[in-house]
């Protein structure tokens, strides 16, 4: 499989790179219960910028300082190496759909 560049960033999907950061933050000492990290395309990146950045991140039981200081120190070399793949029209349906079901409550 041959690997997408746009510059000198590797592009993946929003999904992979989720789960990437999640990995990392969960390396990290007391980061194990992190539950999730959400990232969002950027509106307009700058020439040269990521096109992407972190929207949200879900401690789950892992104490906030320490996961954020973890993100402070991965999130900049995360933003240098990847680039998020533009959605398809079914994808972003789909996402659209999930956040819809996510919000009713029964």
């Amino acid at each position: 499989m041959a690997i997408k560049r746009v510059g000198d960033r590797m592009v993946v999907k929003k999904a992979d790179l989720e789960k990437k950061l999640l990995a990392y933050l969960r390396k990290a000492g007391r980061c194990i219960d992190a539950g999730g990290v959400t990232v969002v395309a950027a509106a307009s990146p700058a020439a040269g910028q990521a096109n992407w950045t972190i929207s949200a991140v879900n401690y789950g039981r892992a104490p906030k300082a320490d996961c954020d200081e973890e993100l402070t120190r991965i999130a900049p070399l995360f933003l240098r190496h990847f680039n998020i793949a533009p959605e398809t029209a079914s994808e972003a349906k789909a996402a659209a759909a999930a956040a819809d079901e996510a919000t009713t409550v029964n």
